[in-house]
């Protein structure tokens, strides 16, 4: 791998990514309905389409403007580890709440793998200060990406609908 240019398989985490948002969204009860039986607050569709579509967004930009010669092993250590925190994150998720995690198919099958070549082609191009400092700001995103989702995440349980005043989502639980 050149450390100076983005490999063209970096191209598979926003494909896997759109994947991985469709699973979340549409399979079983969906994962904003899915967290409130976790922590007793869903997450409305708006609100998850809106973050995920900017993440997404943001994956892809973050992927374009280090196609232009920026070093990528930091980028593709930190999607390494976004993406093996996430599907290892359902994987438990699953296992100790019992229901099936929406996004557990694609985060098992499709992004730990994924995460894991990632980590292991880069982990050897570069420095390994930048190496590593890619996989720690990849572990502080998902963080920042889990408290995302309990900010923008409403009161309740399944089964029963918020009234979340104007301008709300309209949370259905």
């Amino acid at each position: 791998m050149n450390p100076a240019t983005i490999p063209l398989w970096a191209w598979l985490f926003p494909v896997t990514y759109a994947l991985h948002i469709l699973e979340e969204a549409h399979a079983g009860e969906g994962l904003g309905r899915w967290i409130g039986h976790v922590i007793g607050r869903q997450l409305g569709s708006r609100d998850f389409y809106l973050a995920n579509g900017l993440l997404w967004l943001a994956m892809v930009a973050a992927i374009s403007l280090f196609r232009t010669g920026r070093p990528v092993i930091w980028l593709l250590a930190a999607l390494g580890s976004i993406v093996t925190v996430n599907g290892i994150g359902h994987l438990v998720g699953t296992i100790m709440v019992r229901i099936y995690s929406p996004g557990l198919v694609t985060g098992v099958v499709l992004w730990v793998p994924l995460g894991l070549f990632a980590l292991w082609r880069t982990r050897t191009v570069g420095p390994m200060g930048v190496w590593y400092s890619g996989v720690f700001s990849g572990v502080v995103l998902m963080v920042c990406v889990g408290l995302l989702a309990l900010t923008l995440s409403k009161p309740g349980v399944p089964g029963k609908q918020v009234n979340s005043g104007p301008g709300g989502n309209g949370v259905t639980q």
